[in-house]
């Protein structure tokens, strides 16, 4: 969980940003419709069209740290290495958030949730007025 809120801290070496894993996974990764941890846990390993092959828990964690916390300009220049402690440490926090549940079955509330589309097209005005003001 330490890593997981506080990834710069407890996984210094492997972020080249400010992010923690929990600044996209909200809620220490419970909080429904903000992609739980708790739900991804159960459906793993699974085909991903993004990467046209089957991705373990192990590798989604990957990707997090190459595009999401910007690994490539981390002090170790890259993600964990695939025998690091960091892997074993977030699956078993994901295992321990998910206990209880089905495998295989997506729950309702897994993913981001949809939004409707806004009633205005996006407008670099209105865009600058907003941000002026606030």
């Amino acid at each position: 969980m330490a890593i997981f809120n506080q990834t710069g801290t407890n996984a210094h070496e492997y972020v080249g940003n400010d992010l923690s894993c929990s600044n996209c996974h909200l809620d220490s990764g419970r909080q429904a419709y903000s992609a739980p941890m708790w739900a991804a846990y159960p459906v793993n390993p699974k085909y991903r069209s993004k990467t046209k092959m089957v991705n373990t828990m192990k590798d989604r964690i990957h990707g997090c740290f190459t595009y999401s916390m910007n690994a490539q300009g981390s002090p170790s220049d890259g993600p964990p290495p695939r025998g690091s402690d960091v892997y074993r440490d977030l699956q078993a926090y994901f295992f321990w958030k998910s206990k209880g549940l089905p495998t295989d079955v997506k729950p309702e509330s897994a993913g981001f949730g949809k939004i409707d589309k806004p009633a205005k097209d996006p407008s670099r005005e209105r865009g600058t007025q907003f941000f002026a003001a606030n």
